[in-house]
């Protein structure tokens, strides 16, 4: 009876992800940010470059864009305008998550790391970048992390999951939007 009530739950989730009605997104070409004004805005498109790799499931394209994150993290914590405190903190504790996801040796082990350094280039975007963006979710990547709590940051409300961009990748939903008052 418990596997029959299992496959009945991952049957739904499959399918509520795969059918999934998309709300009011209208945008039919990719949204384009405006250039970067500082070193903030500089290291969120180095984030959204690295996650738009992580979709082509192509190893070289990743490690090309994980050189250029890295790049982009060095110049923020050398940020005296932005490295303060606080900032520090959150800066250091991502270095650290970003090496663990470096050394990670295949694109499926890198997104087991990847999930872990959205939060923080989340908080750093919030409270430094322009940019408007938007926190996305998807409920079906418990084999990323044990309480389905997958996220990642996109540019567009349009999902593109980085997590199944070949089995799923319409799979997920806009949870929150980051800077919401700037366009």
């Amino acid at each position: 009876m418990k596997n029959l009530i299992l496959i009945i739950a991952v049957i739904t989730l499959a399918v509520s992800c795969t059918f999934k009605k998309r709300g009011n997104i209208t945008s039919k070409s990719p949204v384009t940010l405006a250039s970067p004004k500082n070193n903030a805005d500089s290291f969120v498109l180095a984030y959204l470059d690295l996650k738009d790799a992580l979709l082509t499931d192509t190893l070289t394209y990743v490690l090309e864009k994980e050189k250029a994150f890295a790049a982009q993290l060095m110049q923020l914590k050398n940020d005296v305008a932005i490295n303060k405190d606080s900032t520090t903190n959150k800066l250091n504790n991502l270095q650290t998550i970003f090496t663990k996801f470096q050394s990670a040796a295949t694109v499926e082990t890198k997104l087991k790391e990847f999930q872990y350094i959205t939060m923080p280039v989340s908080s750093i975007a919030d409270q430094f970048s322009a940019y408007k963006l938007y926190k996305q979710n998807c409920p079906m990547a418990e084999k990323f992390s044990a309480d389905s709590n997958v996220y990642w940051l996109s540019k567009d409300k349009k999902i593109k999951n980085p997590f199944f961009p070949h089995t799923m990748p319409n799979c997920g939903v806009v949870v929150d939007t980051i800077n919401s008052n700037t366009q």
